[in-house]
């Protein structure tokens, strides 16, 4: 018999890439919140992500500004998905948010990944 404090929840996680901020969703929980995209900023986030059990991390392509996060997630064991930003705005058009914010793009992430609007790219 599992422990229901010991267990963790499972959780998708979107991440919406900036040069100096990363805006993250935790989908299932509904909550958002925002880190510097630096070393310490990454590893801040991804202690709190300890604190679940994360399906997958997905995250747009933004040229470079990517791949601190990526890494370090990687490192950690986290399924990392990588997303092209153009797919996301469509989906995200498509299921009726016009609005363009740092926190919808991290949200809607994840369900474009999830329904195959989005190929992924690692």
């Amino acid at each position: 018999m599992t422990n229901p404090k010991k267990s963790k929840s499972i959780v998708n996680v979107g991440v919406d890439v900036g040069k100096w901020f990363l805006d993250v969703c935790l989908y299932e929980k509904d909550l958002h919140w925002q880190v510097e995209n630096t070393p310490e900023g990454i590893k801040k986030l991804l202690g709190r992500l300890a604190r679940y059990q994360v399906q997958r991390l997905v995250m747009e392509a933004t040229g470079r500004y990517q791949f601190i996060l990526a890494e370090a997630a990687f490192e950690k064991e986290l399924p990392v998905c990588i997303v092209k930003p153009l797919a996301v705005r469509r989906y995200a058009q498509a299921i009726g948010m016009l609005a363009k914010t740092d926190k919808i793009d991290a949200l809607v992430c994840i369900p474009s990944a999830l329904v195959g609007h989005n190929p992924l790219i690692a």
